[in-house]
């Protein structure tokens, strides 16, 4: 069997997926507030005009259950010899408008990058690079914002996959009969932590008495701050004495820091090292290289998807999608993170000298099985060709595939619950270490058909320091118009009303939750 005709059969597909573990992409994208309302599912629960995302197959059943019917009624004394007409309830043609975003914050690296921020506006590094040049020494305040910078904030973000993630999803979905399309725009961003603890260390070209000239005496210090002076002072490649050492220690100290930490003692001596030898200020910390790499993908995705049931209990789906891609990357270093700088940061990123543009095709197959009026079970899988982009800079984007599974219950008329699970590890081109298997699930209250209450939670299996999500929603159907909303927030989230300023204000990213997520939609269906 050649390629061409293998990827014609959607369950090859699948399957072809399910026997590759290795090849998983991005998150998935929890996209329509129906999914996210209830937990994330959506690969055997979501219908209509966005069904097509999260499952082709969906176009072959428009709904949970079988199709419906009522006849229609005819009117004897105009029309005695006619029959009742037997005319379907399932809507042969409906359309949604959605929108959704997610953040997510690996590793408790906002608070950090917060800090970072912070130091860095309060050191001021134009003009302590002028004082430097000068000649002149720091002050109290200034050598313990140095110091916490270099020997601790910066430091503590090397650990590998910790970062800022977000996804979002917007755009239109239709379904005509067992025709799906769909016009999408999904983005995918990451700020990786950069850590440069090799070069540009020192504080300024003067010497140890940059540091030490403008500090106090040295207070009582702890036993490890006593200890590792005298370390300091008997290094004599440092051409420190012991009492430089301990005021420097004193004034770690008072901010703080575990002066009794290998990183600490480690990183400190480097800086004491590079400030002894350093001949141009240029060399000194303020041209230090740490900072993020912030690496992305926009892809404006127009698909068409076709459903066909197989038997009453199966049916297959496929969708073929051209994508246009736009990649960026852009390396910021420490100066760059100065609070009140989002707008610049931003327009840095999506520069013209930072994107790359180039496009693709994606395939998405999905199966689903319906062994009872009440029980639905799918299996979708998403980009099964593995779409490459171009990047400015490093190796091609690659999307690889994505597979999920969903379970979908409807005990009564009035109540759907649904489950979905990552089948493999994500790791994400966005933010590299980064890893995620999604289980979540809940449920949807029909009042009506009018009012729809959607509540659920989600885990993320491959992390077990990140907090359990909660998930709510609510829909409204009036006549053939549909509005839908939803949220996601972690379940220890209590500072909401402390993020508003974020955008005047860097520190406020320490308010922010670990995972964040809303979604919403408008929506309307035509029966015929």
């Amino acid at each position: 069997m050649n390629q061409r005709s293998r990827f014609q059969n959607p369950l090859t597909l699948v399957l072809i997926l399910a026997l590759t573990p290795g090849l998983a992409g991005e998150d998935w994208i929890i996209l329509g507030p129906k999914a996210m309302g209830m937990g994330g599912a959506g690969v055997a629960s979501v219908r209509g005009g966005y069904g097509m995302y999260w499952n082709p197959a969906t176009l072959a059943q428009p709904y949970l259950r079988k199709p419906t019917f009522h006849l229609e009624p005819v009117d004897p004394k105009k029309e005695p010899n006619k029959e009742p007409q037997k005319v379907s309830d399932t809507p042969f043609f409906d359309a949604e408008m959605h929108a959704s975003a997610n953040l997510a914050a690996v590793g408790g690296v906002l608070p950090r990058i917060a800090l970072i921020g912070d130091l860095v506006e309060r050191i001021d590094f134009n003009n302590l690079e002028q004082k430097l040049r000068n000649g002149q020494s720091l002050t109290e305040q200034e050598a313990q914002d140095v110091l916490k910078l270099l020997t601790e904030a910066v430091p503590g973000l090397e650990e590998r996959g910790e970062g800022v993630i977000a996804n979002a999803g917007a755009g239109m979905g239709a379904r005509v009969w067992r025709l799906g399309f769909s016009a999408l725009g999904l983005a995918y961003a990451g700020a990786v932590p950069v850590v440069d603890l090799e070069a540009n260390l020192a504080v300024g070209n003067q010497g140890i008495g940059t540091i030490t000239n403008n500090l106090p005496p040295a207070g009582q210090l702890s036993s490890a701050s006593q200890a590792f002076a005298q370390t300091l002072a008997n290094d004599p490649s440092l051409n420190i004495t012991l009492d430089q050492a301990q005021r420097i220690l004193f004034q770690a100290e008072q901010t703080g820091i575990d002066t009794s930490s290998s990183t600490f003692q480690s990183t400190l001596t480097d800086v004491l090292s590079a400030t002894t030898t350093s001949s141009d200020v240029s060399q000194s910390f303020i041209n230090n290289q740490s900072g993020a790499r912030l690496r992305g993908i926009l892809m404006k995705e127009l698909a068409i998807g076709y459903g066909q049931p197989v038997f009453d209990w199966l049916a297959l789906g496929v969708s073929l999608k051209a994508i246009h891609a736009t990649t960026y990357f852009n390396p910021l270093v420490l100066e760059d993170l100065r609070s009140g700088s989002g707008q610049s940061l931003l327009e840095e990123l999506i520069g013209k000298e930072t994107r790359q543009d180039s496009m693709d095709i994606g395939i998405d197959a999905g199966v689903l099985l319906r062994p009872a009026d009440w029980l639905v079970a799918g299996v979708a899988g998403k980009n099964l060709n593995r779409p490459r982009f171009d990047v400015n800079v490093g190796p091609d984007y690659v999307i690889e595939p994505q597979a999920r599974a969903g379970l979908a219950m409807l005990p009564f008329d009035w109540l759907t619950l649904a489950a979905d699970l990552d089948l493999f590890t994500n790791h994400s081109e966005a933010l590299p270490g980064f890893k995620s298997q999604v289980l979540g699930g809940g449920a949807e209250l029909n009042l009506l058909d009018a009012l729809f209450i959607r509540a659920g939670a989600s885990q993320n299996l491959r992390d077990p320091d990140e907090d359990v999500i909660l998930h709510a929603g609510l829909g409204m159907r009036v006549w053939y118009f549909g509005l839908d909303a939803a949220v996601m927030l972690p379940a220890s989230f209590s500072r909401l009303d402390k993020v508003a300023n974020l955008a005047d204000d860097l520190q406020n990213l320490e308010n922010l939750p670990d995972r964040v997520g809303v979604s919403v939609m408008l929506g309307f269906d035509i029966p015929f």
